[in-house]
C-alpha cells in the first residue's frame, strides 16, 4: 500500500531490472515462444509469412556480466566433456596457458548452447510457421565485445532467416561487421542480409552522409536496410531517443523518396546476384577464447588488430572474400580436389591472421 517513490526519494532499484533472462536454457526460451510468438500465431497465424513476414530480435546476448552461467551449463558441460565444469572455474578469471583447454571447452560450450537455444530454437519455430527470424545480436563489432555478450556471432547468424548487424553512430567502421554477417547468409544460401542503422547520427544528420554511411554497409554484403527510426510523434522523450526520426519531422522528407528508391534497387541487384569470393579468411574468436581475462581485453586485442589488417589488405584490393567460422566449418566444410567448400560457397585460398589455435577438424 506504500507508494513506489516520496519527494526527494530516488526510485532507482524500483525502476531498473538488474536481471537477464537464461538465454541458453532451452525452456526459458521456449516459455518466451509460448508467451509472445505463439500468441500472435494464434491471432494472426493466417497473416504469417505475407503481412506479417517474420520478427525481429534486438541484441540478444547471453549477459555482459564478464563471465556467464546457466542452470543447464553443468549437465551440458558433463554431456560434452565428461567433466565437472566448476572443476577449474578459477581458470576463467585468469589468462595463463595452463588455462587453455578449459576456456576453449567452456567458451565453445557457452557459444554452442546460446546459439542453438536461443536464435536456434527460434529460427526453427519461425521457418516451421512459415516466417523468418531477423534482428542483430548483441555487440558484434569486434572480439572484444562479442565476448562480452555471445562468444561469437557467426554460428548463431546461421539460423536467421535474414542475418543483421546493427550500425549506430554518424560514422562508418570495420568492415568486419557486414562481413561476419553476409559471409554466413553466402555460405548458408540466405538470399538478404539486414542491417539496423542510423541510430545516433543526430537531428543534423543530412541525406549524403546516410547514404555515405549505408553503402560503405552494402560493399559488404549487407542488402535490405531497417532504418532507425520513423517516430509518430516527437512528444517527450521521443525527440531524444537515438535520433534522428527519419520521418516527416525532417525538413528533406518530401524528397527522401528518391534516397530509398535508389536503396531499393541496390538491394534488389545485391540480393539477384551472386558476390564473387575466391578468399576464406578464418575468424579468430576462439583465440579470444582463450585470452578473455575477466573484463581484460589486452591480450585480445593483437589478434583483432592482425585481423583489421588483413581486412585492409583485401578490401583495398578488392579481393572478395568471406569470413570462415570454425564451428560452421566443422558442420559445414569439406575439401573438394583444390577447393575448400562451406555450404553453399567454393573458396579456392584460405587466409589465416595470427590465431593462437585452430580446431583439429
Amino acid at each position: 500500500d506504500q507508494p513506489l517513490a516520496r519527494p526527494g526519494m530516488t526510485c532507482l532499484r524500483l525502476c531498473t531490472n538488474a536481471g537477464y533472462v537464461d538465454t541458453m536454457d532451452p525452456d526459458v526460451v521456449k516459455t518466451f515462444l509460448d508467451l509472445t510468438h505463439e500468441k500472435y500465431y494464434a491471432r494472426f497465424g493466417d497473416a504469417f509469412g505475407r503481412e506479417m513476414p517474420g520478427f525481429f530480435t534486438d541484441e540478444p546476448q547471453y549477459g555482459e556480466s564478464g563471465i556467464p552461467w546457466s542452470n543447464v551449463l553443468p549437465d551440458e558441460y558433463r554431456k560434452a566433456y565428461g567433466a565437472d565444469v566448476t572443476e577449474c572455474l578459477f581458470h576463467l578469471y585468469r589468462t595463463d596457458e595452463a588455462g587453455y583447454p578449459y576456456r576453449h571447452r567452456f567458451w565453445k560450450l557457452v557459444n554452442r548452447l546460446f546459439s542453438e537455444n536461443f536464435a536456434g530454437q527460434i529460427g526453427a519455430w519461425c521457418t516451421s510457421h512459415g516466417c523468418k527470424l531477423t534482428g542483430h545480436l548483441m555487440c558484434e563489432d569486434d572480439l572484444m565485445c562479442q565476448m562480452r555478450a555471445n562468444a561469437g556471432v557467426m554460428p548463431a547468424y546461421r539460423h536467421f532467416g535474414i542475418p543483421g548487424m546493427d550500425w549506430l553512430g554518424r560514422r562508418i567502421g570495420s568492415d568486419m561487421l557486414p562481413k561476419q554477417v553476409s559471409s554466413v547468409a553466402a555460405q548458408t544460401g540466405k538470399r538478404q542480409t539486414l542491417s539496423e542503422m542510423y541510430a545516433l547520427c543526430g537531428w543534423d544528420v543530412t541525406p549524403e552522409e546516410l547514404k555515405w554511411i549505408a553503402e560503405w554497409q552494402y560493399v559488404g554484403g549487407i542488402s535490405y536496410m531497417c532504418q532507425h527510426l520513423a517516430a509518430y510523434s516527437l512528444r517527450g522523450l521521443r525527440k531524444r531517443d537515438h535520433p534522428a526520426a527519419l520521418s516527416c519531422q525532417m525538413p528533406w522528407w518530401p524528397e527522401y523518396r528518391y534516397f530509398n528508391d535508389y536503396f531499393g534497387r541496390l538491394s534488389m541487384l545485391l540480393t539477384e546476384g551472386k558476390e564473387d569470393c575466391p578468399v576464406l579468411l578464418l575468424h579468430s574468436i576462439t583465440s579470444s577464447w582463450l585470452t578473455y581475462g575477466m573484463g581484460d581485453f589486452s591480450q585480445i586485442l593483437p589478434y583483432q588488430a592482425s585481423m583489421e589488417d588483413v581486412l585492409r589488405f583485401l578490401g583495398g584490393r578488392q579481393i572478395g572474400y568471406h569470413f570462415g567460422d570454425e564451428q560452421l566449418l566443422t558442420d559445414m566444410g569439406r575439401v573438394e580436389k583444390d577447393r575448400l567448400r562451406v555450404g553453399r560457397c567454393v573458396y579456392t585460398t584460405v587466409v589465416m591472421p595470427a590465431m593462437l589455435n585452430i580446431e583439429q577438424s
